[in-house]
């Protein structure tokens, strides 16, 4: 348990997600199911846990997207166009190349051994970004070219992603890339059959339980569950938190912490 708890925060008391050595979550629901809610805990537990750095990228110019005004340099942290949300992963890219030229003298290390400071790219209603960025092929193909980069080759050395749609289908994003998540979630009481067999492939979705219809309830998967089996569970409820002030909080402290130094090649 103690191993555990050093590598993995929790949606509620029973249900352990991976963060060292984890691609990161695809985060599925309708509107109404906590899903934003939910996405937003993961990301405040891992800041709060082990010090994150977290970039958003919000389409719908929303909750998440105001999120700039209490986060650290948020401007350059924050994006919300397709051009805005291609550029932060392609510093992210950048920035995780960098790490691997500086950070390669030990055989087997990960981020936590090199005391880097993880990154949490939260991107909502990842669909409907790839839709919007889709006007223009060559950014849409720009944008996922990110993703397969930091989802394949970022865990070693600290990015940790967030997917977050209504819908995934493989005709948005290549099923490959998902399967790389160790953590999938569908938020909600009546999720379609389609989107089960997209967040669980290879279970079958009439035998799953079912959570009830109210926010914050889902099924959940992930590499610790000890299971293939997607169980049942309730996200703690953080309504009534103060969302923008305990980010701002958290924020300010990881920014104080002590982590390797990355200035001589970070960028923003």
């Amino acid at each position: 348990m103690q191993i555990l708890d050093n590598k993995a925060i929790y949606i509620d008391s029973n249900h352990p997600i991976p963060v060292v050595n984890s691609a990161g979550i695809l985060l599925m629901g309708l509107p109404g199911t906590g899903k934003t809610f939910t996405g937003t805990l993961i990301a405040l537990r891992i800041i709060q846990k082990f010090g994150g750095l977290l970039e958003i990228a919000d389409s719908k110019r929303s909750d998440l997207y105001n999120l700039k005004n209490y986060l650290v340099n948020g401007e350059k942290r924050v994006s919300a166009t397709p051009n805005q949300i291609a550029r932060i992963l392609r510093i992210a890219v950048q920035n995780l190349n960098n790490r691997y030229e500086h950070f390669n003298y030990h055989w087997g290390w990960n981020w936590l051994d090199y005391h880097l400071r993880p990154v949490v790219i939260f991107l909502d209603e990842t669909s409907a970004t790839l839709a919007e960025a889709s006007e223009s092929k060559n950014l849409k193909n720009e944008i996922l070219s990110y993703l397969k980069q930091l989802i394949y080759r970022g865990r070693q050395l600290g990015y940790f992603l967030i997917l977050s749609g209504q819908r995934l289908s493989s005709y948005s994003i290549e099923r490959d890339i998902t399967l790389e998540l160790s953590t999938r979630i569908v938020m909600g009481g009546n999720p379609d059959s389609d989107t089960l067999r997209m967040a669980f492939p290879g279970v079958d979705v009439k035998s799953l339980s079912i959570p009830k219809s109210l926010p914050g309830h889902g099924l959940i998967y992930t590499d610790l569950s000890g299971t293939s089996t997607p169980q049942v569970f309730v996200s703690d409820d953080i309504t009534n938190l103060d969302i923008p002030k305990t980010l701002n909080i958290l924020d300010t402290k990881a920014n104080r912490r002590k982590f390797a130094d990355e200035s001589s090649y970070w960028k923003w």
